[in-house]
């Protein structure tokens, strides 16, 4: 297994590794920003108990988990968080999402991580498929999964309950095979 302070995978601008105890204030920040809050389903506000539990969970997590979110820190080259990317491994397949720092949003960091975080999971995890679930007025989160080569597959009616708004959300699910991620590089 990989020592949890190496990164698990690189590019030349980014690079994606486990969270320690000093990312959780930044951490902290950014999971109370409302705008990037708004399509994610961490409690809100979220609580220093909230932070602490998270590091806890993620400290007995690795990639090599199944069945639970594993978190990961979106690091530049000049040792800026940008944000984190999630995986869940379900048999051969994967379930991912990415949250990008609002400050940095719009500059791609976005699709370069999520390219690096499907690289990671087709190529040193070996898995099949992966899905991510995209709520419909996210508009910004659709044009990402079809940068990188996502297809939209499902339109789901009322599908999960967004506690803050009170009320069903419909949300669209995109996908990737691992033969069609190869035949993009």
């Amino acid at each position: 297994m990989t020592p949890k302070s190496d990164p698990l995978i690189s590019s030349d601008t980014l690079l994606l590794r486990y969270f320690t105890e000093h990312d959780l204030d930044i951490l902290m920040k950014y999971r109370n920003d409302p705008e990037i809050a708004r399509f994610q389903g961490w409690s809100f506000p979220f609580t220093p108990q909230d932070g602490l539990q998270f590091f806890i969970d993620m400290q007995s997590r690795s990639i090599f988990s199944t069945n639970d979110w594993l978190q990961l820190v979106i690091q530049d080259t000049e040792n800026q968080i940008l944000g984190d990317c999630a995986i869940r491994v379900v048999g051969e397949q994967a379930e991912v999402g990415i949250t990008i720092r609002r400050e940095f949003q719009g500059q791609g960091y976005a699709t370069a991580a999520l390219q690096l975080l499907l690289q990671l999971v087709f190529t040193k995890l070996k898995l099949h498929r992966v899905i991510t679930i995209v709520d419909v007025e996210n508009v910004s989160s659709q044009k990402l999964m079809e940068r990188v080569g996502m297809r939209k597959e499902a339109h789901t009616i009322e599908s999960y309950y967004d506690r803050r708004m009170e009320m069903w959300r419909d949300e669209f699910q995109y996908a990737i095979l691992a033969t069609e991620f190869s035949a993009l590089l």
